[in-house]
Formats: C-alpha cells, structure tokens, sequence
C-alpha cells in the first residue's frame, strides 16, 4: 500500500472513530468549570447519604480534573441563592424552577441527583 493511500486511511478511521465517539457522547472534553450547588440542611432538597456522596465523588473531581475549576456550594450561605439564580439565567434555564442539587458545567445545567450522577459519569 503507497504512504498515500495509508495516511488516507489513517484519516478516514480517524474520522469514523472520532464520529463515533461523539455520536455515542463517550468523549467529551473536561469541562472548564463546574459549580455545584448543594443543601444539606435544606429540607425540600436533603437526602443526606445521596448528597454526601455527590459531593464526594465532585472534589475526587478535582485531582483527577486539575484543569477544571470546581466549586460546591452550600445554598444556605447567604447570597448564594441570588448566585444560583443569576447561573441560571446566564445558562438559559428559568432561574424559578432549577433548585439544589444542581450542577452547572460550561453552560450546561444538570439538575437533581439522576441528571448530575449520569453528567459526572460521563466525565469520570
């Protein structure tokens, strides 16, 4: 086989492979930013194992991700709320209707533990 006709094949796999990949969402980038927004003393939004192991499996983010700036934070804490909503029209998303847990990544909102479990399992 000619060096051309390799290196055409080579860029042809490639582009299927790469294709794929995308197609499948099984290789997307690390985000550049994660905020995670949480409550352990919220009652609408507590489920206490369910919450400390979100949080948990977000700051093993942060060793493994050095690159992606993470925050958590705590919804309670005076002034977070009017943050959370101001992410959330900044992301499009209705800043009435998105509470703790939530997860905003690059723009994307991930809301409730369901959507934000299967969002870090794809970064993971």
């Amino acid at each position: 086989m000619s060096d051309r006709l390799q290196a055409l094949r080579a860029v042809a796999l490639l582009v299927v492979g790469s294709t794929l990949c995308i197609a499948l969402g099984g290789c997307s980038a690390p985000p550049e930013r994660l905020t995670l927004f949480y409550s352990l003393t919220c009652q609408a939004c507590y489920e206490g194992a369910r919450t400390q192991a979100m949080l948990a499996r977000v700051n093993e983010l942060r060793s493994r991700l050095p690159e992606t700036r993470i925050e958590i934070v705590d919804v309670m804490i005076p002034g977070s709320g009017s943050r959370l909503a101001t992410m959330a029209a900044a992301s499009d998303a209705d800043p009435d209707s998105v509470s703790a847990p939530v997860l905003f990544a690059d723009g994307e909102v991930h809301s409730g533990y369901e959507e934000i479990d299967r969002f870090l399992a794809r970064i993971e």
